[in-house]
């Protein structure tokens, strides 16, 4: 958007551009001054809106009783932190926590007017999961400092995926199973084929904090969920185009609501004998009113 004003009384133009995704054009009237023209600062939530959330990884399985499940998996720190422990500028970061109780996690969606972060779970080689395996879904009330989970796997309609891994019944380790203790080796034979395929990808949140989108990485699908509640239910699924891939199939991953669209990324991944000029990019538009996508980007990947 540009917005072009004449001074009074003299050949000069005042030119003022916006980016107009980050701000929305606003009512302006011949008798009205611009409210946007020349903003000197723009105001965010202030309390929980302020932090960052950081997933960890650790080898092993978090639910067998060793030292794997004792390390940290999530950890939240004040966006605006910086130096090093004993600075005046330094806060501790909140230990949020450990492996046993998440897993392995990778999504973060922000709710700044409920004061919590969802994850969801990855599948990850050598990290195992948490408690609600594949379709773990983990809300963390920054509150309360508590945790509550769900299986989104087990909703309705919802396939995510298999994977095969073997609980934790001693040494030696099986092909897919995970050791207990984080400097102990695995094979876990059976993830290799499956990371990217199977489980959930890229989750965002709307901007009214009400819904949640997650991509269903086994389905290759968007999920809809109503978080306006105190449990997650789904709401709708929405099968993910397929763009046309050559010598490959398309592999969707990311997830980003903004100004009541969503915006999902995707790849071709030139896996079925396919060369690097078979690598292919795309970004697709979802607008949740009409269930319509439309692609609005797209480029190679043979660098």
């Amino acid at each position: 958007m540009k917005l072009i004003i004449r001074l009074a009384q003299a050949n000069y133009f005042a030119f003022f551009f916006f980016i107009s995704f980050l701000l929305p054009p606003s009512v302006f009237g011949q008798t009205c001054t611009s409210s946007v023209a020349g903003p000197t600062a723009i105001t965010c939530p202030t309390g929980y809106g302020e932090y960052l959330a950081i997933p960890c990884y650790v080898n092993g399985d978090p639910l067998a009783g060793g030292t794997t499940g004792k390390m940290d998996a999530f950890v939240v720190f004040p966006y605006t932190n910086q130096g090093k422990p004993g600075d005046a500028t330094y806060k501790t970061p909140l230990h949020a926590a450990k492996f046993s109780t998440v897993g392995s996690v990778w999504a973060v969606a922000n709710v700044p007017s409920r004061n919590v972060f969802y994850t969801s779970a990855l599948l990850k080689r050598h990290v195992g999961l948490g408690p609600q395996g594949l379709g773990g879904l983990y809300k963390f009330d920054y509150t309360s400092g508590t945790w509550s989970s769900f299986d989104v796997d087990a909703m309705t309609g919802v396939n995510l995926g298999t994977i095969s891994r073997t609980p934790y019944d001693g040494m030696p380790l099986g092909a897919n199973e995970l050791p207990p203790d984080i400097g102990s080796p695995s094979w876990d034979v059976d993830a290799y084929s499956q990371v990217g395929r199977t489980g959930l990808g890229g989750m965002d949140a709307s901007d009214d904090g009400n819904t949640l989108w997650m991509m269903n990485l086994g389905a290759r699908e968007l999920l809809k969920l109503d978080i306006s509640g105190t449990s997650p239910t789904l709401i709708a699924r929405y099968s993910v185009p397929d763009p046309g891939c050559t010598n490959g199939t398309y592999r969707p991953w990311a997830v980003k609501c903004h100004l009541g669209k969503v915006y999902i990324g995707m790849i071709c991944d030139a896996a079925s004998g396919g060369t690097a000029a078979n690598l292919q990019a795309f970004v697709y538009e979802f607008t949740p009113t009409s269930s319509t996508w439309c692609q609005k980007a797209s480029f190679p990947l043979n660098y």
